[in-house]
């Protein structure tokens, strides 16, 4: 056994040291349905097989073409003509045999509109190519079940990306640029004491030269203070552009005055000037984190106080309805599969992510209580710096005992929170899960979709000002109306034989009054100036009617890169996923966000 954990670390290596251990426990319990394995689907099938998911299930009812294996990476020439649900799900098992794959042949649309509660027990489902009237059905059926979706199309050099849910928390942001909590401009007595204890002209040139440059900041800081006329209080810190050059050149000099001249300064304090900045940065709640603790307390009693969470019982599973040969997954047969899959072992991260509004209205409390001061719980920890051994363990130990003390006061104030009624049943968060929450609070967040439903009456009205305007997003504006009237025609039957046998151009005349239903569709009932076809570009309607319903490979791996790493921060719950409707330009190699799914 040991040396299959050693194993399963050597394959997973590279992950795990972005998302963790508990992370990786996640995706390795993931179960994951995907609806479609066109070129998307099977590169991003691809991605989270090789990334370790639990299994998955695809649902595709096409049979194998020419086409297919030319643009789709998990399907060979031999298969033309044979199930391509079967044959992207057996190539995708080869990539990672410790992954379980299954197949249910038959179309995506007839499964979300006949059998909903076929989706009940997956962890994530991933739709492509679906019609928006389906992917409307399917996002009020996930929603119903508390499953987390992922929605994305591919027409030609242009696609899209939409994530759906209720709800998503985020403890584990992990921000690319973190400014370290040091607390160096209102330092509390124990590290104001520690450095008061360094003794810089005592010592010698080697062990002054590996004083670390917190020590050096705090010891500056101070005396600035007392140089000020009158001495400022301990709270005080430089303002003003003035004060702040003064201080840095004092700061200089001080370093100076242990150096030959005409000799550098020491590391240490070049390192103490590179981050003069904290002397005078107060610490304070980050904006996410601030609009989760404003109503983190609401939350939780509203759940404390709220009947016990689930699904539906009313959307039972058919019975398994036409065609499904030999050797494919019946429905029945892929729940019990699914139903089977074992959750991952309870870690301090898993406890603290499942308590998270309990947990962020107990950080709230304790910002506004006298033992936070105001400020949040203390992370406790260091960047690397030039130090001793000795003095950076010692500098460390003070940031451990103070973040171990607000945690303890957060945990202590955690069981005064009244719980969510599910988990009544259980015990409240523990120490650990405390700690591990305390150390991500600076950067927790929440987000919330508007249902598919909401974002087709209203999102292109979103759009307003993007089409009208030249900056960057008006191409994306133009390619989210314009697939939006693509998919308009291709619902009308008469509509849709133009669109695909039809002339370029009655191709595009369809396409253009297509635009038009749909711009004065969003703009019935509204006060404002109505849209109309004009505002979209004519040299974009001609490019989205040539490109008819091709996948190419190269845009399908972009775009099921973008599904695979999001499908990854749902299922991990680390960092922070995208809020709005991706729009990829391949024609340019760019790519905008609209702000289109989020709720009002």
């Amino acid at each position: 056994m040991a040396d299959a954990g050693g194993s399963h670390k050597r394959k997973y290596d590279r992950q795990i040291r972005i998302w963790g251990d508990h992370g990786q426990a996640r995706l390795q319990s993931a179960n994951v349905c995907m609806l479609g394995c066109g070129p998307v689907g099977s590169e991003t099938l691809k991605n989270l097989v090789l990334g370790g998911i639990a299994s998955f299930t695809v649902v595709d009812a096409e049979l194998v073409t020419a086409r297919d294996t030319g643009n789709n990476f998990l399907i060979e020439a031999s298969m033309l003509g044979t199930s391509r649900a079967k044959g992207v799900s057996a190539l995708a098992q080869e990539l990672n045999e410790s992954v379980v794959g299954r197949f249910v042949e038959e179309e995506p649309a007839h499964v979300v509109q006949n059998n909903p509660g076929f989706f009940r027990d997956f962890d994530l489902v991933i739709a492509t190519q679906l019609a928006d009237a389906v992917a409307a059905v399917l996002d009020d059926v996930c929603r119903t079940h508390g499953v987390p979706l992922i929605l994305s199309t591919c027409v030609g050099f242009a696609g899209t990306v939409r994530l759906s849910l209720a709800e998503h928390t985020v403890l584990e942001a992990k921000p690319d640029n973190s400014v370290a909590d040091l607390r160096i401009a209102r330092p509390w007595p124990e590290l104001m004491a520690h450095a008061a204890a360094y003794d810089l002209s005592a010592m010698d040139d080697v062990e002054r030269r590996h004083v670390p440059w917190v020590v050096l900041l705090l010891k500056h800081l101070h005396d600035w203070r007392l140089a000020q006329q009158p001495p400022a209080p301990e709270t005080h810190v430089p303002t003003t552009g003035p004060e702040k050059r003064a201080f840095r050149d004092t700061l200089r000099a001080w370093g100076s005055s242990y150096v030959e001249v005409g000799h550098d300064l020491p590391d240490n304090f070049r390192e103490a000037l590179s981050n003069a900045y904290l002397a005078w940065t107060q610490p304070e709640v980050p904006s996410a984190a601030a609009n989760v603790l404003s109503q983190a307390s609401a939350v939780a009693m509203r759940a404390a106080a709220s009947p016990v969470a689930g699904g539906a019982d009313d959307l039972d599973v058919a019975p398994c309805v036409g065609f499904v040969p030999s050797g494919a997954t019946t429905y029945a047969h892929a729940l019990a599969d699914v139903a089977t899959t074992s959750a991952p072992p309870a870690s301090a991260a898993a406890t603290a992510e499942e308590n998270f509004w309990q947990l962020a209205c107990a950080v709230s409390r304790f910002v506004d209580q006298a033992s936070g001061g105001g400020f949040l719980p203390l992370d406790g920890s260091l960047p690397d710096m030039t130090a001793t051994t000795e003095m950076f363990l010692s500098l460390q130990n003070i940031y451990h005992a103070k973040a171990e003390a607000d945690a303890t006061a957060v945990a202590s104030i955690a069981l005064e929170v009244p719980r969510p009624r599910d988990r009544n049943h259980t015990a409240p968060p523990s120490a650990a899960a405390c700690r591990h929450f305390c150390k991500h609070c600076r950067h927790i967040n929440v987000l919330r979709w508007c249902r598919v439903s909401d974002e087709l009456r209203n999102g292109i009205s979103t759009v307003r000002a993007a089409l009208a305007n030249d900056g960057p997003s008006r191409d994306a504006a133009n390619l989210y109306v314009l697939l939006r009237a693509r998919d308009t025609a291709l619902a009308d039957t008469q509509t849709a034989r133009v669109m695909r046998e039809g002339t370029a151009t009655a191709q595009e005349d369809e396409l253009r009054r297509a635009c038009g239903t749909v711009l004065r569709r969003a703009c019935a009932g509204a006060h404002s100036e109505p849209l109309t076809e004009e505002l979209i570009s004519a040299e974009w309607i001609s490019e989205i009617a040539r490109w008819g319903d091709t996948e190419p490979h190269t845009v399908a791996t972009v775009i099921g890169g973008i599904v695979s790493q999001e499908a990854i921060k749902l299922v991990t719950r680390q960092f922070v996923p995208l809020d709005g409707v991706l729009v990829y330009n391949a024609v340019r190699g760019d790519a905008a966000v609209l702000d289109v799914a989020k709720t009002a």
